[in-house]
């Protein structure tokens, strides 16, 4: 309690530096600070020199800016060590947090060639280390912040973006699988720190950007087929992406569409309890009357549909003319988040205007002649 007050005695005095307070000043965020809490006005501060970074247009000032900026916080990954290698999980989610709010509001800044060597050391020793176990709790509550700020930078990077990209890309990808349930869970999911990390009130370019990456790891990673075997967690998957889609309003058909090739090829490929097969033709894509524009196969509307009858043809013969595509009934967990899923991307700017160029059909036959 002693040292609690000592630090806030030091936070007010920080505060009236004459650097500290032009730089809230000319962040405009001077009147956000209203008591000396430690944490908050850490906060704030990192937020202040990204904004005033941020709004600098000579090259010769945001140099200079960030070079102030890394003085600010000298070596950061040596300091925190202790707290890293401590037990103590109060310490490790302060440490989590205080550097992901760097990562995050500082995130132009590191993409320059200054300062990109600091966001290397971040992502390889808070972010990509052998054994994060320890720091799952801190993990949890901060990744957002990370893959945020890795997003930003990643895409400003002018000498490495593409590495940037690829660390993004495994970042992402370890910690979907890590926090990632065996089976699906509304709740475990709803809160999954990368879902978390993607969500918007208003879409935007740079979340938009982020929510491509994320969609990406998903479909290289977890929506494979191994043969006729279906990927290990595919319902909980297919639950994040509902998730994903249902908790923002993307409207770009390029970003909507990014699943549909390996969704549609879960849709082919899962299996139902009973193994009941059904039949569906290309034409069943088709919207009648819509010049042969592709459709979702679970009909039109915003909400659950039911997935299309069996159609009664007698044998499983195939003609040169009608191509019927075997599909076992998908009524597990699985099928039903794929279901939905595809029932999200059912509307006429998407389906009328894009899914139509993608060859879903021809897609679907492929699929077929794997299983033959």
């Amino acid at each position: 309690r002693v040292l609690q007050k000592q630090l806030c005695e030091l936070t007010r005095l920080v505060l009236k530096l004459p650097e500290v307070d032009g730089l809230l000043h000319r962040a405009g965020l001077q009147a956000t600070v209203t008591k000396p809490e430690p944490a908050s006005v850490l906060e704030v501060f990192v937020k202040a020199v990204g904004v005033v970074y941020g709004g600098l247009q000579v090259l010769s000032e945001r140099s200079s800016m960030a070079t102030r900026a890394l003085d600010y916080i000298g070596d950061i990954m040596k300091y925190i060590k202790p707290s890293l290698v401590s037990k103590s999980q109060e310490g490790l989610q302060l440490v989590y947090w205080a550097v992901g709010c760097i990562v995050k509001h500082w995130s132009p800044l590191l993409a320059t060639s200054k300062a990109q060597q600091l966001l290397f050391r971040i992502v390889d020793g808070l972010l990509l280390p052998h054994n994060i176990t320890q720091q799952d709790k801190a993990l949890r509550d901060s990744l957002h912040l990370y893959l945020q700020g890795l997003s930003v930078s990643a895409s400003l990077s002018q000498s490495q973006g593409a590495y940037l990209k690829e660390q993004l890309r495994l970042v992402t990808c370890r910690y979907l699988d890590h926090f990632l349930p065996a089976s699906p869970s509304v709740g475990i999911i709803a809160n999954h720190p990368v879902l978390l990390s993607a969500c918007e009130v208003h879409p935007t370019p740079r979340g938009a950007a982020l929510r491509r990456t994320i969609l990406e790891a998903l479909c290289e990673n977890f929506l494979q087929f191994k043969g006729h075997a279906p990927p290990p967690r595919l319902a909980s998957a297919l639950m994040f992406l509902s998730e994903l889609l249902r908790r923002n309003s993307d409207s770009e058909p390029t970003l909507l569409t990014l699943p549909l090739p390996s969704l549609l090829r879960c849709l082919m490929m899962v299996n139902d309890p009973q193994g009941e097969r059904r039949s569906v033709r290309p034409a069943d894509l088709q919207r009648p009357g819509d010049g042969g524009r592709v459709r979702s196969p679970f009909g039109s509307g915003s909400g659950p549909h039911p997935l299309p009858q069996p159609q009664t043809h007698g044998t499983q013969e195939r003609t040169g003319e009608e191509h019927r595509l075997e599909v076992r009934t998908p009524m597990n967990h699985t099928a039903h988040r794929l279901q939905l899923f595809l029932s999200c991307l059912d509307n006429e700017q998407v389906l009328c205007n894009e899914v139509q160029r993608f060859p879903a059909a021809d897609c679907c036959i492929s699929v077929q002649q794997e299983r033959l």
